[in-house]
């Protein structure tokens, strides 16, 4: 994945396709958290949170109304 490629609408896409990702959100991504997740094993990872989420905003309603986390 190239820098730029990870818009809303790419994650609504790739989420109708069925693709499972992992991502680092932009600093001004506007979201809200659904639920927190266990991270397993966190002593060990260096995964920092899981967190189901919901994007916000007049644009990713109509590009990607579903939530993410798994």
């Amino acid at each position: 994945m190239t820098e730029g490629t990870t818009t809303t609408s790419s994650f609504g896409r790739w989420t109708d396709e069925g693709v499972y990702f992992v991502t680092r959100l932009k600093d001004n991504a506007v979201y809200r958290v659904v639920k927190n997740l266990p991270v397993p094993g966190a002593s060990n990872s260096t995964v920092r949170k899981d967190q189901l989420i919901r994007f916000r905003g007049p644009r990713a309603k109509k590009r990607c109304p579903m939530s993410f986390g798994w």
